[in-house]
């Protein structure tokens, strides 16, 4: 007896469409139990057979073959456009430090200027003062030579701490430009390290997904 279910699940085991192997096997079904098939038939029907089942396998390699190669082609331009992601971030990070540099020395270079203007314009005050305290000591000194000596006195006293104060806020204000200095070059610092450990676990990502997927290509497609 013709086992129609084997015949079929062979068929399907060598490409051959489940609907097509099953329209096959009725035929033969039918050939075999009229008892009509003669030697000649069978060799015809087997012929038939065979060249469908081939051209089904050559068909399967034929798209496997072209699904390899699709797949090569995408793996490579992935590839080539991860490198030019890379490229243009590097370059686009070097654009930002090198701003970022340039930035900091110029308000450097401003600050320094500030400083200067400040204390020339503390200087010009000074001289000034000290100018209008010559008159003001000639002057006591032509009213009275008493007065004069207890105004001198006061005055090398009040001068004395007027200078004292001026050398501590100095101090101070030196003191405070280099911690904001420091804190400025520290936080620039930090967030340069920041972008480059993004950068670097971008990277080790992308590169471990696709070694990932080309793994998975070639166990399946080797």
């Amino acid at each position: 007896m013709f086992d129609t279910f084997e015949y079929v699940n062979e068929l399907k085991a060598v490409g051959v469409d489940e609907s097509q192997a099953a329209v096959q096997a009725k035929a033969l079904t039918r050939i075999v139990d009229d008892k009509l098939a003669t030697k000649q038939d069978l060799k015809g029907l087997e012929l038939v057979l065979k060249h469908d089942i081939e051209s089904t396998a050559n068909a399967l390699s034929s798209d496997m073959k072209e699904l390899e190669l699709t797949l090569k082609r995408d793996i490579e331009i992935s590839a080539d456009a991860l490198k030019s992601d890379m490229k243009e971030l590097e370059l686009t990070l070097k654009r930002d430090i090198e701003i970022s540099a340039d930035a900091l020395k110029s308000d450097m270079k401003e600050l320094e200027l500030t400083l200067k203007r400040d204390i020339e314009i503390s200087a010009d005050a000074l001289k000034s003062d000290m100018k209008e305290l010559e008159l003001t000591l000639k002057r006591d000194i032509e009213i009275s030579a008493d007065a004069l000596k207890s105004d001198m006195k006061e005055l090398e006293l009040t001068f004395k701490r007027d200078i004292e104060v001026l050398r501590s806020e100095m101090k101070e204000l030196e003191l405070t430009l280099k911690r904001d200095i420091e804190i400025s070059a520290n936080a620039l610092k930090s967030e340069i390290h920041s972008i480059k450990l993004d950068v670097v676990r971008w990277v080790v990502g992308t590169g471990v997904a696709l070694l990932m997927s080309m793994f998975v290509m070639l166990r399946f497609f080797p």
